[in-house]
């Protein structure tokens, strides 16, 4: 893999210089990218830590560290153009990158230094997000949400003094992107039974035997328990390095990430603050879950009849889908091209269904076993901090149909979404969600205003059908 050290604890900044040292001596400089929040958690403390003289019995020195300074505001977004000022930084030089932050930092130096041709170190700052140790970055390019690849850090080193200091939406926000693996896991369990893409064993056990175990304290994460914010971290962390071992993101993402990236296409804010990937993937984790819970509440019979009876669409029906959410987009080609490559018809979908029909009652079985119950699932983002309803994240009827819907065109990767298109039941599933007497009953309505329908903010009903 390509991160060779990785500390986790406490003290662990004091080793910063003695890793840098090591791997560079004197022949590179290090260059603390941060942006003027990050850098006040931990900053001044390691530039002057990075200046000490090396404990190595040649007692050489570690040239004092370069710094540049995203702004505090507006909020950062990883996109080409913070991409293109890191890669001037780096380019052509002896510096080495040290990302000070979080996802979005780390994402934007993972990138430029792999443009670059160095290695880079990443100093966490919050427990906020799984992509630290992954391989690749997510980044916005030209409007679209794409994993990039690049490498994954040569070191990580993690606080927990600073990753318990950090905002609680942060903390909280990486517990959602963690708990997320439980239906990202079901996505693949999915994928593997219908021969599309196999679990790898080793991978799989990366992530998944400890995850339910790691997730199931959420009130003490909320109350910055060290312990369980240092676990949550390193199951974050694991996250990263499954991923790095794949090249791929599929350990840690299905299609409750592929909902939240529509949001970030659309860059959500509540109150005018930008909301969170892992506030997003939260509640993109209740939406699989749910999807999945009303899918496997019938038996197979029931799937297949409800599924014969169900329109038959043509690719010009696709493409007019298509064309309704993403024309106007800088990304419509390539959401294009994503759904001629997935779309089936005629016998291609017989078969596809005969596939899903064939393994119906052993599938049904895995997935919920895989899964957490919705109802407990709920209680469990809610004790952590989470949003659990479209309106805690600023999302109204419309939104929350437009990234239900166009999420399932976004990538290629089988996930619920296309399970339940490829059985004719997509779009009445996502009716289904939008029902304020099923799964979610509040829904944004305008700056500081929501729809609560039958049920008052907080509490919530699940109708099966």
């Amino acid at each position: 893999m390509d991160t060779e050290y990785c500390f986790v604890g406490d003290g662990v900044l004091d080793r910063v210089q003695e890793v840098f040292s090591s791997e560079w001596g004197c022949s590179m400089r290090p260059l603390i990218i941060a942006d003027g929040n990050t850098w006040q958690v931990a900053g001044p403390y390691l530039q002057e830590r990075l200046g000490r003289r090396s404990s190595g019995t040649d007692d050489r020195a570690v040239v004092d560290a370069a710094t540049y300074l995203f702004p505090a505001e507006p909020m950062l977004y990883a996109d080409e153009h913070a991409i293109a000022t890191v890669h001037r930084l780096l380019e052509g030089n002896d510096l080495i990158a040290i990302a000070l932050g979080s996802g979005t930092i780390n994402d934007i130096v993972k990138r430029a230094s792999y443009e670059c041709g160095k290695p880079y170190v990443v100093v966490a700052t919050a427990p906020s997000v799984d992509g630290y140790t992954s391989y690749g970055a997510a980044v916005s390019v030209g409007g679209f949400k794409q994993t990039l690849p690049c490498p994954a850090p040569l070191a990580v080193f993690a606080e927990r003094r600073i990753l318990c200091e950090a905002p609680s939406p942060m903390i909280a926000a990486g517990y959602g992107d963690l708990i997320a693996k439980i239906p990202a896991g079901a996505d693949w369990i999915v994928a593997d039974a219908l021969g599309l893409q196999s679990i790898d064993p080793e991978i799989w056990h990366m992530i998944q035997p400890d995850l339910k175990r790691v997730v199931s304290h959420p009130q003490r994460l909320a109350q910055r328990d060290m312990t369980v914010v240092g676990e949550v971290f390193s199951g974050l962390v694991q996250t990263g390095f499954a991923m790095q071992r794949m090249h791929d993101s599929r350990p840690a993402s299905g299609a409750e990430h592929l909902i939240s990236h529509i949001w970030e296409m659309e860059h959500l804010a509540m109150d005018g603050v930008p909301v969170s990937h892992g506030f997003k993937v939260a509640l993109g984790t209740l939406v699989s879950t749910a999807m999945y819970e009303r899918l496997f509440s019938m038996t197979g019979e029931e799937v297949a009849s409800v599924s014969s009876s169900a329109p038959r669409q043509t690719w010009d029906d696709r493409r007019a889908h298509v064309d309704r959410w993403f024309a106007d987009r800088p990304s419509y080609g390539q959401v294009l091209d994503i759904c001629r490559q997935k779309f089936l018809e005629g016998s291609d979908l017989e078969e596809r269904r005969h596939r899903i029909f064939l393994v119906w009652d052993v599938l049904r079985k895995r997935v919920l076993e895989q899964l957490v119950p919705f109802g407990t699932l709920r209680g469990m983002l809610a004790a952590a901090g989470c949003p659990v309803e479209p309106a805690d994240i600023g999302v109204d009827r419309e939104l929350f149909r437009r990234a239900l819907v166009s999420s399932q065109m976004i990538r290629t990767r089988y996930t619920i979404l296309d399970l339940l298109s490829d059985l004719g039941m997509f779009l009445p599933t996502v009716d289904a969600l939008l029902d304020v007497n099923g799964y979610f009953s509040v829904f944004a309505k305008g700056p500081g205003c929501s729809d609560a329908g039958e049920f008052p903010s907080g509490s919530y009903s699940v109708k099966k059908t």
